[in-house]
C-alpha cells in the first residue's frame, strides 16, 4: 500500500512542474520569407533547451548572414538572443528575457538595450507570420514590423 501511495504522490507533484521545453515555440521552425525582399528568417529545434534560428538576405548570388538566433532554457528561463553581424570583429549577443507566451506568439524583452527593447512573434497562420520590434530611437518610440510567409 506504501509504494502505491508513493506512486500517486510522485504522478500528483510530477504535474506541477513547469514544462521549460522550447518546443513550446515549434512553431518558428522552418524557413520564412519577408515580404517583398529577398530576405528569410530561419529556425530549427534542436533540443528541449536550444531552438536556433538566423536571418539572411540575398545579395546578388551569394546570401549574407544578418544575425543568429538562439532561444534556449536557462535556469528555468526562456530567453532570446540574437548575434548581429555588423561588421565588428567580435559580434556580441543581447539577451531577451521571454517574458510571455502562447501556443502562437511571445514577447521578449531587455529595457537596457537601446534598440530594440522589446520583440514579439506572432503566429498568424501556419504560413504567415509576424515579428515586430519596438524602442526608443533619438527620444521617440518606434515600430518595425517584419511580415513573413513560410517556404
Amino acid at each position: 500500500m506504501k509504494g502505491l501511495f508513493a506512486i500517486i504522490l510522485v504522478l500528483f507533484l510530477a504535474s506541477f512542474v513547469p514544462d521549460i521545453s522550447v518546443k513550446k515555440f515549434a512553431w518558428l521552425e522552418g524557413e520564412w520569407k519577408l515580404d517583398g525582399q529577398e530576405a528569410y528568417e530561419v529556425w530549427q529545434v534542436l533540443s528541449d533547451t536550444f531552438m536556433a534560428g538566423g536571418s539572411f538576405h540575398q545579395a546578388g548570388n551569394d546570401f549574407v548572414r544578418d544575425e543568429s538566433i538562439e532561444l534556449k532554457v536557462e535556469n528555468g528561463q526562456f530567453y532570446y538572443i540574437p548575434i548581429v553581424y555588423d561588421g565588428s570583429k567580435v559580434p556580441k549577443p543581447v539577451r531577451f528575457v521571454i517574458t510571455s507566451f502562447t501556443d502562437t506568439s511571445f514577447v521578449a524583452e531587455n529595457q537596457q538595450h537601446d534598440f530594440p527593447q522589446v520583440i514579439r512573434y506572432t503566429l498568424l497562420s501556419p504560413k504567415r507570420m509576424v515579428a515586430t520590434i519596438f524602442g526608443p530611437i533619438k527620444g521617440k518610440q518606434k515600430e518595425i514590423v517584419f511580415q513573413y510567409d513560410k517556404e
